[in-house]
């Protein structure tokens, strides 16, 4: 599911997992800003553009020329809603 974290500008994706875990990261790859998209058959988040490919439970770079780690979207569940409620930039640490 597409949404948008903290701001409209910020897209987001929401996925289930193949174990069932709810995940949500910016939905920009972090090579050109291409959208990425969740394969389930694949169990991970795949941006079209240039062939890069993400963990669908962490957001790490599995293969591709992304530079670094999809940002993450901390969740927390409360009456059975899901809400986003942090947005971690990752990999520009250094």
């Amino acid at each position: 599911m597409n949404f948008a974290y903290p701001s409209e500008e910020d897209t987001a994706i929401l996925i289930r997992g193949t174990d069932g875990t709810y995940a949500a990261f910016g939905q920009k790859c972090t090579h050109l800003s291409c959208p990425v998209y969740y394969s389930k058959a694949n169990d991970r988040l795949e941006c079209p553009c240039h062939n890069g490919g993400f963990s669908s439970k962490t957001g790490e770079v599995l293969y591709g020329p992304p530079p670094r780690p999809l940002d993450r979207i901390e969740l927390e569940t409360i009456n059975g809603e899901i809400f986003a409620v942090k947005r971690e930039v990752r990999g520009n640490e250094g």
